[in-house]
């Protein structure tokens, strides 16, 4: 008998730790033993079946995290194939397409209305998780990269205010550096000082963690501002409700909204840290500091949207 969990384990060994960076087997760990270890942990491996991978992934989307659904579901097609190759099963249970719900909130944008929602639901929140939030919107950068950020990583001071994003921590391996707004400055410099080491930390020790969590708490406040506003409006709260949303959104929110105040396309994959081919040839070797200025025009004018936006109140709520 082919315990899950020992075989996750040889996968971990053989695989995981040889075949990519620090920071990837850090992540393709901890959703493992977050999310497919305890879930599996007496199941024979021969006796996975594709019902026990949907099933599994289905409750992960439910509990409103379809990234994260995605993420395990390509760990656990890797972890499979890997299995296969190596003759531990004789084919892989893993559906070759996602399920619709898992793969819903991939275009999703936040409205103008929402991210006013949003932030004012992040001021209720406060420490860590509002911060946290706010940085993720004005920054379009990834979850992990901001909770992660050190303090060591900005440049705080003088005219050229900027993130430097280790290459240890970025998805493609590349140091990428981030132009501050001065809303970002603002926000960094109320924050508490808590540890020498991480810009976001409760402990001092670690960087802010239990994204979970912190949604949840995000969420409640955003329903319960949505809610009194109808309320006041004469609507029935209780019909109001919330777009299901993911912190991968804000990301593809702040591109967006660059882009609709009229940054091209390769500005903006340059603030996001994503090359998808539209820069070419010799246009593609620049060194890190590729198209810094514009990157800084671009989140600038965002900020200033940003601030424009949460100034502003809207009469559309969405209704059940």
């Amino acid at each position: 008998m082919d315990l899950v969990p020992a075989v996750l384990d040889d996968f971990v060994k053989r695989h995981v730790k040889k075949k990519n960076r620090e920071s990837t087997q850090k992540n393709t760990i901890a959703f493992i033993d977050k999310e497919i270890r305890p879930v599996w942990k007496s199941r024979d491996i021969k006796t996975i079946t594709k019902r026990d991978v949907v099933d599994l992934l289905d409750k992960i989307a439910d509990r409103g995290a379809p990234e994260s659904a995605a993420r395990v579901r390509a760990i656990l097609s890797k972890f499979f194939n890997w299995c296969v190759d190596r003759d531990i099963v004789g084919a892989s249970p893993v559906p070759k397409g996602s399920t619709a719900r898992q793969g819903a909130s991939r275009e999703r944008v936040l409205t103008d209305e929402e991210i006013r929602q949003l932030w004012l639901a992040c001021e209720k929140v406060g420490w860590p998780f509002g911060p946290l939030v706010k940085l993720l919107i004005l920054t379009a950068q990834r979850r992990n990269e901001v909770a992660h950020a050190e303090r060591k990583e900005f440049v705080l001071a003088g005219n050229d205010q900027q993130w430097t994003i280790p290459e240890e921590r970025t998805k493609n391996g590349k140091e990428h550096v981030v132009p501050l707004s001065a809303l970002v400055l603002q926000i960094i410099q109320a924050l508490p000082k808590v540890g020498k080491q991480f810009l976001l930390s409760t402990t001092g020790e670690t960087p802010v963690s239990g994204f979970s969590r912190a949604k949840k708490i995000v969420d409640a406040e955003m329903l319960a501002l949505v809610k009194n506003e109808a309320a006041e409006r004469g609507l029935d709260p209780d019909k109001v409700m919330l777009e299901p949303w993911t912190f991968h959104d804000l990301r593809r929110t702040a591109a967006s909204g660059m882009a609709r105040l009229g940054f091209p396309v390769h500005v903006v994959e340059a603030v996001i840290n994503h090359k998808s081919g539209t820069i070419k040839g010799v246009a593609a070797i620049y060194n890190r500091y590729e198209y810094l200025e514009e990157k800084r025009q671009a989140l600038t004018a965002w900020a200033d949207l940003v601030e424009q936006i949460v100034g502003e109140k809207t009469s559309s709520l969405p209704m059940a």
